[in-house]
């Protein structure tokens, strides 16, 4: 693909050379929009796909057609980036019968160039859920988790920028998706202490160390980090000792 085939020509070639390739099941989608699937004949009942624009929804061992198309159906319906179409899909693709085997596990990976945390790696969201009795369900909830902590992140290089205002409205958007965030209200304390707003900002710690309190000693060593001046007041307001 990166020398400019088609979805067809690559899932052509590859089968065409596998041995193995009735048990397989391959689906492409190209730079173009183009989708190419590919099911072996001795794939295990039911087997097969669905198709549609930028997308391929396939699988086996499934309860039946009905699965993929509802995969389909909801990927092309839910307005959300790819990662939410996706899960989306999986949500559908269960509700209609799944795996006749039942449920246990479930993963997402979406790329994007220098996506990764910190900027490492092209690998923008990676989630996986092993072993659970509810893995789409689970595998919903980590990306909620996820989305909040790419929100910190932006946070916080705000903050190292020194553009107070955007980190601000980032880590409280972090904060509307998930209140229960602890390390967002470490961020948001110190971004008031910053914009001299103190009692603000002691509300933000506080809130902070109610949710988790070993927080405490992480405020504590935030002077030495240089995000916060040494204020003994504030420690002892706080109860840090």
């Amino acid at each position: 693909m990166r020398k400019g085939l088609t979805a067809d020509e690559v899932v052509e070639r590859l089968t065409s050379r596998d041995e193995g390739r009735d048990y397989r099941q391959l689906g492409m989608v190209d730079s173009k929009g183009s989708v190419a699937v590919f099911t072996g004949k001795r794939c295990l009942m039911w087997a097969g796909s669905k198709v549609g624009e930028n997308y391929a929804a396939l699988g086996n061992i499934l309860a039946g057609e009905e699965v993929v198309s509802s995969m389909g159906e909801r990927f092309e319906l839910a307005k959300d980036d790819l990662a939410g179409k996706l899960v989306a899909a999986l949500e559908g693709g269960e509700e209609a019968g799944g795996d006749i085997r039942g449920r246990q596990s479930a993963s997402l990976l979406v790329v994007r160039k220098d996506g990764g945390r910190g900027g490492y790696g092209d690998r923008y969201i990676d989630l996986r859920v092993e072993d659970h009795p509810s893995p789409v369900g689970e595998l919903k909830r980590l990306l909620s988790l996820s989305r909040v902590y790419h929100l910190i992140d932006e946070g916080e290089d705000k903050i190292t920028t020194g553009d107070l205002k955007k980190a601000l409205f980032t880590i409280k958007r972090a904060i509307l998706l998930n209140p229960s965030i602890d390390d967002a209200y470490i961020d948001l304390g110190v971004i008031y202490l910053k914009l001299n707003r103190r009692k603000e900002a002691v509300e933000a710690f506080e809130e902070a160390s109610r949710i988790n309190p070993k927080m405490k000693r992480l405020i504590k060593q935030l002077p030495d980090a240089g995000l916060m001046k040494r204020d003994e007041e504030l420690f002892a307001e706080l109860r840090i000792k």
